[in-house]
């Protein structure tokens, strides 16, 4: 009896592991505009990855890097943290998925477009190092550190980076744009406050940090309300391709 019931929570256990991923994507797929068959494919070859140890590669230009990990899907793309010549980077993945609230226009060129806008403002951001117009990606620095948004979540928000944020704000103000002040957009590397997005837009009232920005930078009820209905957190380590 003993031996029955290892075998069949073994048998539960597998299943559980190989299959509950694509059930969550499948459960969210008219979220994020997947089909059925690619729920099943993008489970199958994690796990199958996982098993083997495959490594996953992906090119900028004909030059091939090792994906590390998904670090995080945005309205824009999927961010990977990439490998070469052990020096770490970030590609990004341009995507097509449909999104309710915003209209885009050529995504990829609009990248490099808000890249060259946000360098004249002098604000603390990745370096766009490469991209691939034909592939649609972006290769950046890697900015190593906790995003905001964690750390709001933790409890370990400081108010140096709540004044940095503000300087950020004002300084973008002044060039008569706004940047997506969603808290998973910064990260704080040595103390210093990186907008690791690329996004800006034509400087409009309601969109700025104290109207929109600023309700995601502490535990109010809207940040306790998104992250309650986060649907990604168990997809996180999921390697997409």
């Amino acid at each position: 009896m003993i031996d029955k019931f290892s075998k069949n929570m073994e048998f539960y256990s597998i299943c559980f592991n190989w299959f509950m991923p694509g059930f969550i994507l499948y459960n969210q797929r008219f979220r994020i505009g997947m089909d059925i068959t690619s729920c099943v494919v993008i489970c199958f070859m994690h796990k199958w990855n996982q098993i083997t140890g495959e490594k996953k590669k992906m090119k900028v230009n004909e030059i091939e890097y090792e994906v590390i990990r998904l670090l995080g899907h945005g309205k824009g793309g999927y961010s990977y943290l990439v490998k070469r010549n052990h020096q770490f980077y970030v590609l990004k993945q341009i995507h097509h998925e449909p999104c309710d609230y915003y209209t885009f226009s050529n995504k990829i060129e609009s990248e490099y477009r808000d890249y060259q806008i946000l360098k004249k403002t002098g604000i603390p951001i990745p370096k766009m190092l490469d991209i691939d117009y034909k592939e649609e990606r972006i290769l950046k620095e890697y900015i190593e550190g906790e995003t905001i948004y964690n750390l709001v979540k933790n409890n370990l928000m400081k108010k140096e980076y709540m004044d940095q944020i503000y300087k950020i704000s004002n300084r973008v103000t002044d060039h008569g744009i706004n940047i997506d002040y969603f808290p998973t957009n910064f990260i704080v590397q040595n103390e210093i406050l990186y907008y690791i997005d690329y996004e800006c837009n034509p400087y409009m009232e309601q969109w700025n940090f104290e109207n929109w920005g600023i309700q995601y930078w502490s535990k109010t009820d809207t940040f306790e309300k998104h992250d309650k209905e986060k649907i990604y957190d168990k997809l996180e380590s999921m390697e997409r391709l």
